[in-house]
């Protein structure tokens, strides 16, 4: 019942960053003074070029999500980012550390997962679809991809972990700032310790060890291995992103499949 309980608080937070109508495509600043040093939570600012796959999404709907290039026409993102919008409600911004970008792009499709399950946050995944191509350049990249079939679990692998959410549980909204964190994937078993059997195997979970972590407006963006895309970042614990537990990641080896045949990347 414990693990139960502390998983239901977990999908309260799970939720992209609402941004306040009033500032909805312009996020409200998070305070970067002295003592609160650029972070995703504990991490750092991220430099120019250094994440070119990193998109940022906002949804006209009034909520603000990351995602992953994978190809001049497809954006990654998580499945519950997918299910706040319409078809063309989503405009991603590309190429910046700030956001909102000067660079962005409209869909005019979003495919989220036909087992998505808000519940559970099974197949918490989605493509969404770019009205127009992507133009390339060394700041705008495709991230890779695995190989269909790759059985490579990354267990106790270093990871980076990208987005524009909220700095801490305290934070008023999401960061202007693109910031990263160097995480530690972590067995599954473990993992279950914390949520129970809501950790299957097509889920990726990852720690901190000084705290580093995901928060709101996160969702949606790259867990990744030397560039490789490896997890689409889903959730964190109830128990607030600066808490230490585990966070949750999509992942990707379990839906390699399902990208290729959505998107033929």
């Amino acid at each position: 019942m414990q693990l139960l309980l502390i998983f239901l608080t977990a999908l309260a937070a799970v939720q992209a960053a609402k941004i306040p109508l009033q500032s909805r495509v312009h996020p409200l600043n998070v305070m970067l003074g002295a003592s609160k040093q650029g972070r995703i939570v504990n991490g750092d600012p991220a430099g120019p070029g250094q994440f070119p796959f990193y998109a940022a999404v906002d949804i006209l709907t009034g909520y603000f999500c990351g995602g992953s290039i994978i190809s001049n026409r497809w954006v990654l993102t998580a499945g519950h980012c997918g299910v706040l919008g319409g078809n063309t409600d989503f405009k991603v911004g590309v190429g910046s550390l700030r956001t909102p970008s000067d660079i962005f792009y409209f869909s005019d499709g979003i495919h989220v997962h036909d087992d998505y399950d808000p519940w559970t946050l099974a197949n918490d995944i989605a493509l969404i679809h770019l009205s127009s191509d992507l133009i390339f350049t060394d700041y705008v990249q495709a991230v890779t991809l695995p190989s269909i079939g790759e059985a490579n679990q990354f267990e106790d692998y270093n990871a980076e972990i990208v987005g524009h959410g909220k700095t801490s549980d305290g934070a008023s909204g999401v960061s202007p700032y693109l910031f990263y964190a160097v995480v530690s994937v972590i067995p599954n078993y473990y993992c279950k310790f914390y949520y129970g059997d809501f950790i299957t195997d097509s889920v990726i979970c990852a720690m901190g060890n000084s705290g580093q972590s995901t928060c709101n407006g996160d969702s949606g963006g790259p867990l990744v291995v030397d560039n490789k895309l490896i997890g689409v970042i889903s959730f964190v614990s109830g128990a607030g992103c600066g808490s230490g537990y585990p966070f949750g990641q999509t992942r990707v080896t379990s839906h390699r499949q399902w990208i290729l045949n959505v998107s033929g990347v």
